[in-house]
């Protein structure tokens, strides 16, 4: 699927208006691709999601390969008709599965700036989170996931909105890369 208009606020959707219980809802599912091709509409946001595909090559490099992240903030919004400025970073929560035998603890303390946001956001313009389903019980990430979309679900003045959800598997980060060097070009 692509991703969604804008609605008349400015946000993505949280659900098909025309088909409320419908589950085309938020988080919509969509490629890394379809991310870019959708989103990345300005230089600032190239930007952005370049350091999305480098964080994301960051984390693929360590082996985590499986799971899907949330992607939202200021960058799912059209903050720059909203507030007359660009997006300073995309908000990331990847849920992941560590691979089998990895001291995830060392992985953590090793790479601070994939697993600490200040350090995401520093380094990838990335407000980056992460759960990890193989160090989780249920409990706790059944609880993460509804923690971040309720804070997601809404902006903070309380208007209902949504937000996306792309894979992990890196198959079609190369071809996300390939489209934003060839936006660059066109530009």
């Amino acid at each position: 699927m692509a991703v969604p208009n804008w609605n008349s606020a400015g946000l993505l959707p949280p659900i098909d208006h025309n088909d409320p219980v419908s589950l085309q809802r938020s988080p919509y599912e969509v490629s890394v691709v379809e991310l870019v091709a959708g989103l990345a509409v300005t230089r600032e946001r190239k930007e952005i999601v370049g350091g999305l595909l480098q964080y994301r090559a960051a984390l693929h490099a360590l082996g985590f390969l499986n799971g899907f992240q949330w992607v939202n903030g200021s960058f799912c919004t059209d903050v720059e008709t909203l507030e007359n400025r660009p997006p300073s970073d995309i908000d990331v929560v990847t849920f992941l599965h560590s691979p089998a035998g990895m001291d995830v603890a060392a992985v953590v303390a090793h790479n601070p700036q994939l697993f600490f946001s200040d350090r995401a956001k520093a380094t990838f313009r990335c407000d980056a989170y992460v759960v990890d389903f193989g160090r989780a019980t249920p409990e706790l990430v059944a609880m993460q996931a509804a923690y971040w979309s309720s804070v997601w679900g809404h902006t903070r003045s309380g208007v209902w909105k949504g937000f996306l959800q792309i894979p992990l598997d890196p198959a079609l980060d190369g071809d996300a890369v390939e489209l934003l060097d060839a936006d660059e070009v066109a530009a």
